[in-house]
């Protein structure tokens, strides 16, 4: 299989469906080394210009008119108010460096939003609240982005924990939520399959606590349907000092319809993380086989562990889940319900403990924005 085979696309359009102004001025003396470095490395390639449309006066966008959408009409209403926002801050915020360009380049300001409400034995009801906003920056650099958004920092930051979207892992609690804003920046992806990004932040808080943090992403396509990806990232965290994660994933589609759209999917991944601040590996692994039921639905099921090496117990919590997410109303707004089963174990003499949950959350896409995940 080549690197233009037909399913490289299908498994990317997988990972889709799965899977807190000024301050940022001072973000981007931290951010600007990463930006160099990462153009050293992508100066093979030159980066495109970004397509300019006709001159737009405003960042309002109008929801369609009653006679082009179906009810609910406040869904269309909300994500116009939600796009208009972030279209008005990539403007000022561009502006700063001078006369900010066409509104109708800002209007690529996208992110998303998922008010969810979680419950566990252990932990009760607990009501949860993500979001990001990723907001261009022309006058920056084309492939300079900032971001704000609230995030697990295990998985948007050192990416020891597995990426778990808007819905966060119930596997092993929920304990390190933060709202975050900084900036990005993205290489180009190069023939080889390869390409670097980087981004730098702060959490917002009493207390910042800074990071920068540079990835490189590599994918390898293979004979059978099947992918291969990896992920090295080398970060910085004013509470953990320098660290290193390395991320495998297996992706396979195991069955195929007569139109040639995958159906079943089987996806494996393993990270493990080291830092200063750990006296050995913590990560984890999982594996997890979704199915595709329509175009707008899907269900999946996860089994898995996290390892804590530096801890009285290597393996804290395995366990499995179940989720289902189906498209309501729009193709960007998104009903995800999960319940999951985990085994816990703080102590070595303490027994383990199943710890039954479930969850269940609404993510709005806005501005065609990417589902919640890392920066």
């Amino acid at each position: 299989m080549t690197s233009d085979s037909p399913d490289a696309p299908m498994i990317a359009s997988w990972r889709q469906f799965i899977a807190g102004r000024a301050g940022l001025l001072l973000l981007g003396a931290v951010s600007m080394p990463l930006i160099v470095i990462a153009q050293s490395v992508d100066s093979s390639a030159a980066p495109p210009m970004l397509a300019r449309e006709a001159p737009v006066q405003s960042c309002r966008i109008d929801p369609p008119r009653p006679d082009e959408a179906t009810d609910p009409q406040w869904v269309d209403r909300l994500e116009a108010l939600l796009q208009s926002a972030a279209c008005r801050s990539a403007r000022w915020l561009d502006g700063l460096l001078g006369p900010p360009a066409d509104i109708g380049v800002y209007r690529g300001a996208s992110g998303a939003i998922e008010p969810a409400f979680l419950w566990s034995q252990m932990e009760g009801l607990q009501p949860q609240l993500r979001f990001h906003a990723d907001l261009p920056l022309p006058q920056w650099d084309q492939r300079l982005h900032a971001f704000l958004g609230r995030f697990d920092r295990d998985e948007a930051v050192s990416e020891r924990a597995e990426q778990s979207g808007g819905i966060p892992r119930q596997f092993d609690g929920i304990d390190d939520e933060q709202t975050l804003l900084g900036l990005g920046y993205s290489g180009p992806p190069h023939r080889a399959g390869g390409w670097f990004s980087s981004s730098a932040g702060t959490s917002v808080a009493l207390q910042p606590d800074p990071f920068a943090k540079a990835n490189y992403n590599h994918v390898w396509p293979l004979p059978f349907a099947s992918v291969i990806s990896t992920k090295q990232t080398a970060f910085w965290e004013y509470r953990e000092g320098f660290g290193f994660t390395s991320h495998l994933a297996f992706d396979r589609i195991l069955q195929t319809d007569s139109a040639g759209d995958s159906q079943w999917l089987l996806r494996s991944s393993v990270a493990l993380n080291i830092s200063q601040d750990t006296h050995g590996l913590r990560g984890y692994a999982n594996s997890s086989l979704y199915r595709k039921l329509g175009a707008t639905r899907a269900v999946a099921l996860q089994i898995g562990l996290d390892r804590e090496s530096n801890t009285q117990v290597a393996i804290g919590t395995f366990g499995a889940l179940v989720m289902y997410r189906q498209s309501v109303w729009r193709d960007w707004l998104i009903l995800e319900v999960r319940s999951s089963l985990a085994w816990v174990r703080d102590l070595r003499t303490d027994p383990r403990t199943p710890d039954w949950g479930g969850g269940c959350a609404l993510e709005l896409l806005f501005g065609g924005g990417r589902p919640l995940g890392a920066l």
